[in-house]
């Protein structure tokens, strides 16, 4: 989230994760469809509901009710369980077969529950499982060090759990811009980078005392501006709500 310049306090999270959401944004849930690799029909499951009362908004709203983790609906047997928790582990090993195979040819000592496990952890949902799977069996120099490339986070997900299982012939990617292992965010260019590299690779003149540094906001004339010139900005400044008396700070 923080990547996406996103930011929840601790309840929101607690909330978002436990609870069914009663509103939810655009660009949360845009976030979590990036961050799940997943789909809007995965995550918000249509439902018929039963008799004429309530208006057309409460039925809409019924309908489009996120099957969310901690929800009575996601109990055990229900039709809102996860669909991960349903599925049979012999049915995703088929849907995920050909990466299977190819496994099986680099890292032979690999069982396939252990593939399949794998799968599961880097994405919780059958439709980012499914199109982790393609892009490693179209692309498989990704398994030996060129995940760097790769355009699914899950992918990384992927190969950090293979080589946490002991897979040797598979590795983890180096930052193609410093060359250390380091987890690897975003892509910049095509390539992911790590934390660091992409703070200097987005890095520009701050357009209010000239230093080197990644922008982040715009002044009125367009110009980028650092975060310490930010936070100088009364613009920037809220109330502060612990003091007893109104005082401005900044955050």
């Amino acid at each position: 989230m923080a990547q996406r310049d996103i930011t929840l306090s601790s309840s929101q999270v607690f909330r978002l994760v436990t609870e069914r959401p009663e509103r939810l944004s655009l660009k949360i849930l845009m976030a979590l469809l990036d961050i799940l690799d997943c789909s809007m029909d995965d995550l918000i499951e249509p439902i018929a509901v039963a008799g004429a009362g309530g208006g057309r908004r409460r039925r809409r709203a019924e309908a489009m009710r996120p099957a969310w983790p901690g929800c009575d609906r996601n109990a055990p047997g229900s039709p809102g369980e996860p669909v991960t928790k349903r599925i049979d582990r012999s049915l995703l090993a088929q849907q995920v077969g050909p990466l299977l195979v190819l496994l099986a040819e680099l890292e032979p000592a690999l069982e396939t529950e252990t593939v399949v496990a794998a799968v599961r952890e880097a994405a919780a949902l059958p439709t980012g499982q499914r199109r982790i799977a393609q892009e490693v069996v179209d692309r498989p120099d990704l398994l030996t060090g060129q995940a760097a490339a790769a355009t699914l986070p899950g992918v990384l997900r992927f190969i950090d759990a293979l080589v946490r299982a002991g897979a040797t012939t598979v590795v983890a990617p180096l930052c193609p811009r410093c060359g250390r292992q380091r987890p690897l965010g975003r892509p910049f260019n095509g390539l992911r980078l790590c934390a660091g590299c992409t703070r200097k690779a987005v890095a520009m003149p701050c357009g209010r005392c000239g230093k080197l540094r990644p922008p982040a906001r715009r002044n009125d004339n367009g110009q980028p501006v650092c975060q310490p010139c930010w936070w100088s900005d009364s613009r920037s400044w809220k109330t502060c709500t612990a003091a007893a008396t109104s005082v401005a700070s900044p955050r």
